[in-house]
């Protein structure tokens, strides 16, 4: 069996992520921590540590920026609905998922999130 204890699973956060397509597969990433060892840190990580406010209006608060994020091991890229409207999606973003994703264990996407996977070359 993996132990999975010392892992790091990263939930990347943008104006505009769907909050469902974040907080549903951190709910069940951290039930698996929790009740059957799975990562042993969940972190959000954003361009800059300040409210990011979610397609339907939540606001959330990352952990950590770009520069500050500690390894990861695993890397989750929400979906959102301003994925169609390329101009808005930045492009520090897209090195970040391309950096992060390129060094994970996985990377996993959810809805539109593959969109984002695309552009940063996974």
């Amino acid at each position: 069996m993996t132990d999975f204890s010392g892992k790091r699973f990263g939930f990347v956060m943008y104006d505009g992520f769907e909050e469902l397509d974040l907080i549903g597969p951190w709910e069940m990433i951290a039930m698996w921590s929790a009740y059957a060892g799975g990562p042993g840190e969940l972190v959000t990580v954003a361009e800059t540590v300040r409210p990011i406010r979610c397609d339907k209006g939540l606001t959330c608060l990352p952990d950590h920026d770009f520069q500050s994020c500690p390894p990861l091991d695993y890397l989750l890229v929400p979906g959102g609905f301003i994925l169609p409207v390329q101009e808005k999606v930045s492009p520090g973003l897209i090195a970040f998922i391309a950096d992060r994703g390129a060094r994970a264990e996985a990377v996993l996407s959810v809805c539109s999130g593959t969109f984002l996977l695309h552009a940063a070359g996974l």
